[in-house]
């Protein structure tokens, strides 16, 4: 259990570093772009520690890793190269070693829970949480208000679906281009590729049968059930 510990302790910590360099001196990022990060890695790492802590999942660690990589871009990209931004990314770097330790063996799942989504449906999910994030550290210096569309529709569809809305899967499925395409009307060349990139992904992955199960499990009608047992019944009854 100390491993973990240690594991949510260095995210944690390097989340504070990262949120502490955003919102005192976030040179070169400028405007709501900064705290429209921070939120976004927030989030992503309370998910984070959530799968390390309680459900033992394997994505955790790649949700962690994802965390760090992004950082270090960040670092290298932007030159944020002030204490706390230092600082995060070597409490991340840690944290990316340590998941990758022997000691967490004996902690995770070795296997996806039966009763949890399956891969594709839990990649969707995490992808489309990293929308706020993903539109921070693509608008560091031009955020405007149509490129806040994109987080809103993903966060917004993510809530529904992970409550077994139908509509929310719908969210995933249109809303997310359609919140794409309203960003790109103020998004420079390489940013709108990545944005429909990403757009694409998470639609993609929602129009794929094992995202439909998970609001739609497959099951007959409840009265051709019903029926069906009546029968089988009725037959073990009668000589």
């Amino acid at each position: 259990m100390i491993a973990p510990l240690f594991i949510v302790a260095l995210l944690a910590l390097a989340n504070l570093s990262w949120s502490i360099q955003m919102l005192t001196d976030s040179a070169p990022w400028s405007g709501a772009a900064p705290g429209l990060f921070v939120a976004g890695a927030s989030l992503v790492v309370v998910v984070a520690i959530a799968g390390l802590l309680l459900a033992r999942a394997q994505w955790a660690i790649h949700l962690t890793i994802a965390l760090g990589a992004t950082y270090a871009v960040s670092y290298v990209v932007f030159d944020t190269s002030a204490l706390f931004a230092v600082v995060a990314l070597l409490l991340s770097g840690l944290a990316i070693i340590g998941s990758y330790g022997p000691w967490l063996r004996s902690w995770m799942r070795k296997r996806p829970s039966m009763l949890g989504p399956g891969p594709i449906p839990t990649t969707m999910m995490l992808t489309a949480l990293a929308a706020p994030m993903v539109t921070g550290l693509l608008h560091p210096t031009d955020l405007a208000w149509v490129h806040v569309a994109l987080p809103a529709v993903s966060l917004a569809g993510l809530w529904a679906y992970a409550q077994a809305h139908l509509w929310g899967l719908w969210v995933l499925r249109i809303g997310i281009p359609l919140a794409a395409s309203i960003s790109l009307l103020q998004s420079p060349g390489i940013i709108a590729t990545t944005t429909v990139v990403y757009a694409a992904f998470v639609s993609g992955a929602a129009w794929r049968k094992e995202s439909l199960f998970m609001v739609r499990p497959v099951l007959g009608p409840p009265s051709r059930q019903r029926r069906d047992s009546t029968n089988v019944t009725s037959k073990e009854i009668t000589p």
